[in-house]
């Protein structure tokens, strides 16, 4: 095996189906259908190595009848495929032929698989996958420094042994094959979209000594167990956590009930929220340590376990599972309330979508400074509340846009009395097996500050999924988590999303972009059916203000659109060249006024809400009169039985004037009785009193 070519022709003349993979550390296929045109003719081998002579050789698991035992070593994580062989009976000083990979310590153990059926399977233990039919290996050759074989000879037949028995036991194809019909057992820990956050060592410490207060005999306390290790997210680490605990009796021996495929099973179908949203925590671990004698740290909430404290398992809200009562207490029921009168409401599941760099998290900000602070929004009342912002950015990429905030409105005296608004490092993974981290992320802000929060804003909701958006099957329990969430803490659930890029199709085939809709909104349709309100916000081509839309209002009528001016303002920052420090804040058409910026040559918007503006309250009311004005040359008249009568965007076509302050200045008239609404309340037609065209 002096050169890579004739490695690869020693490897096929012992049987083995060869294919070159690209060079070191890289290891994917060179050729077009990867391991599937591995072969043993030496013409085609030959041609290969020709054309790519620095490449790797792969070997196809499944055509040349091997199974390799793949072991990983992540002492990061926690993981060790060599710890976890020796729980099934794995012995690597008995493997005939075994090879060392360049990363991680790792080990490849291969056996012959000639006559069984074998399948490529991923985490069949911690740090243990089965590469069969299906996957393949890249073995030592002059082109992989690092890869070599520590035991065995690969071109002796006799050194490739077939599969011993512990292996068939783990070979769950095999049994599949041979009739079994049992479950096919997937890794342990979960699907892929989970993302595991190891424990610290004192973390792990403390969940030793709480494991070895509680006894492993009853199948309940199993599960729940279970439960709350899941519940960490640590993924495989907790599962070797709840396998030793489960494995041994105090006595060292190994539990008589023990059974590593009922275990595996169990791990992946542990939920850990209860049908009213609140979840099995690691709190609930260390409470069942405590009662049965353990005096241990509960690492959860960092204090000490004792008589007294409360059960924070337990909902916020007590809720039962099913409610049935008479219809005529049903029609008794309380209005709905609203978080943003008319936008908003009081706890419900909310999606803001927008263009690109359409301001959706200055919107966002926007929204949450005015709850804490219980200012109206572009002048809807607000009811002031606490806010939890999960930033799919990070705090430092959010903070020149809150200094920004709190510089335009300081002169306001703001005062947010007992309110708070927390702002996340990160998002948590959004996924039906990991919503108690958010579950427990909101828990934790609650004993911090003393109250839940009226809202909880995720900027943006692809910053928390780690699988397709476009599939129902990954967006919809996500929703039903997020109802969950609501459910427990009663808050507004707030999500960030965005639009599909109407511009780039539209030049695509060749004309103009279709204006946004509730079906422009990215990903499955599965994340708008069940949510109560969609916010549309959408930016103009010629850098005019922005429109927030409400485009589903389950529960409402809907508010007319809300014209925002995004504009830069100094934070009252420096950077460390001198230079100020700019961010963006959005002001709300009605509120705005156009000056000139001497310093910057242009005109901007600016908002003065301290005190009423003459010159703004000149324009509204030659705004108002325009209207009327407008309303009656068209014939829209309180005589014509309203036949006449006007849309409001029918009046801003004609009025001439900006669509903001034709739709402020119908609100206006209306309220003076200037115009009447001989429409619904969702779809008003106004029309000129008698009187007042007199």
């Amino acid at each position: 095996m002096d050169t890579t070519l004739n490695a690869a022709l020693a490897y096929a003349d012992r049987g083995w189906h060869v294919f070159p993979v690209h060079p070191a550390p890289a290891k994917h296929p060179l050729c077009d259908h990867g391991f599937k045109d591995a072969t043993i003719e030496r013409e085609r081998i030959v041609g290969w190595w020709t054309r790519w002579p620095t490449a790797q050789v792969g070997v196809a698991c499944g055509a040349s009848g091997i199974l390799s035992v793949d072991l990983d070593e992540k002492p990061k994580e926690w993981i060790s495929g060599s710890a976890s062989l020796v729980t099934i009976g794995g012995d690597v000083d008995l493997c005939n032929l075994l090879m060392g990979t360049p990363r991680n310590n790792g080990r490849q153990m291969l056996y012959s698989a000639r006559k069984i059926l074998t399948r490529r399977q991923l985490g069949v233990r911690p740090g243990i996958d089965l590469l069969g039919d299906g996957g393949y290996t890249i073995v030592p050759s002059p082109a992989s420094p690092g890869r070599e074989w520590l035991a065995g000879d690969p071109l002796d037949l006799d050194d490739l042994e077939p599969m011993p028995e512990w292996l068939r036991d783990l070979n769950v194809s095999e049994r599949r094959a041979s009739g079994d019909r049992s479950p096919p057992l997937d890794a342990v820990n979960g699907p892929t979209s989970v993302k595991p956050t190891p424990l610290g060592e004192d973390q792990v410490a403390d969940i030793r000594a709480a494991l070895a207060c509680i006894p492993n005999d009853e199948r309940g306390i199993w599960i729940k167990i279970g439960m709350a290790l899941k519940s960490t997210g640590a993924g495989d680490q907790a599962y070797v956590l709840w396998e030793e605990w489960s494995r041994t009796t105090p006595d060292g021996e190994v539990h008589p009930k023990f059974n590593a495929q009922e275990q595996r099973y169990q791990w992946q179908r542990l939920k850990v929220l209860r049908m009213d949203g609140s979840e099995v925590s690691l709190s609930s671990l260390f409470y069942l340590a405590k009662e049965h004698g353990g005096e241990v740290r509960d690492i959860a909430l960092g204090a000490a376990v004792d008589e007294g404290v409360p059960d924070l398992d337990a909902p916020l809200i007590e809720r039962p599972a099913v409610n049935l009562i008479d219809w005529t207490d049903v029609a008794e029921l309380p209005p709905i309330e609203w978080q943003i009168e008319g936008l908003i409401p009081r706890a419900s599941l909310v999606v803001m979508a927008g263009d690109t760099e359409a301001g959706k998290s200055f919107a966002q900000i926007d929204i949450a400074m005015r709850l804490v602070h219980g200012l109206p929004f572009a002048g809807l009342p607000v009811e002031p509340g606490s806010v939890i912002y999960l930033a799919g950015e990070g705090q430092a990429g959010m903070a020149a846009r809150f200094r920004a905030w709190r510089k335009h409105h300081q002169h306001l005296g703001l005062d947010a009395e007992d309110r708070y608004c927390v702002v996340s490092s990160e998002i948590p993974v959004l996924s039906k097996n990991s919503m108690s981290v958010l579950h427990e992320l909101v828990k934790k802000v609650v004993e911090w500050k003393g109250h839940a929060p009226a809202m909880i804003i995720i900027d943006t909701l692809s910053q928390g999924l780690d699988d397709d958006e476009n599939e129902a099957k990954v967006i919809a329990p996500v929703v039903r988590g997020l109802m969950a969430l609501r459910a427990r803490w009663g808050s507004t659930i707030q999500l960030t999303h965005h639009l599909v890029k109407l511009q780039a199709a539209g030049r695509r085939r060749g004309h103009e972009a279709p204006r946004a809709t509730r079906d422009s909104i990215r990903g499955s349709g599965a994340l708008t059916r069940n949510i109560d309100t969609v916010l549309g916000l959408l930016a103009s081509e010629d850098h005019g203000p922005r429109e927030l839309c409400v485009w589903k209002q389950k529960d409402g009528s809907k508010v007319e659109p809300i014209e925002l001016w995004l504009e830069p303002v100094p934070t009252g920052r420096h950077r460390a060249d001198g230079q100020d420090e700019w961010s963006c804040i959005l002001i709300p058409d009605s509120c705005a006024l156009l000056i000139e910026d001497s310093e910057k040559r242009q005109k901007i918007k600016v908002e003065d809400p301290t005190a009423p503006n003459p010159a703004a309250i000149a324009a509204h009311q030659a705004a108002i009169e325009k209207v009327v004005a407008t309303l009656t040359e068209m014939g829209a008249v309180e005589g014509e039985n309203g036949k006449g009568a006007m849309s409001g965007n029918e009046i801003c076509a004609a009025s001439g004037i900006k669509r903001g302050v034709t739709l402020a200045a119908i609100k206006g008239a209306a309220r003076e009785g200037l115009i009447a609404n001989k429409g619904s309340e969702k779809a008003a037609r106004w029309v000129v009193p008698n009187e007042t065209s007199e």
